[in-house]
């Protein structure tokens, strides 16, 4: 669990440590934000607005049909 911690962490240091990356289109975004691997299942970037970075995982693409997802706050 402490590295669990450890990586959204890290992972929200970085999304907080560069500020154009809210700007950028998700497609361009999604190839610079590392998936995130959590309780063993990898959840990739798909979109974000306003600080709010969402993650599903393969296959949960659209996102008005998704069953799986981790939202983290900038």
């Amino acid at each position: 669990m402490k590295t669990l911690k450890l990586m959204l962490v890290i992972l929200v240091a970085t999304l907080s440590a560069s500020a154009s990356l809210a700007q950028e289109k998700p497609a361009k975004l999604a190839k610079r934000i590392a998936p995130i691997v959590f309780n063993g299942t990898e959840y990739h970037f798909r979109w974000s607005q306003g600080g709010q970075f969402e993650f599903t995982p393969s296959g949960q693409e659209n996102l008005d049909a998704w069953t799986d997802m981790l939202t983290i706050w900038d």
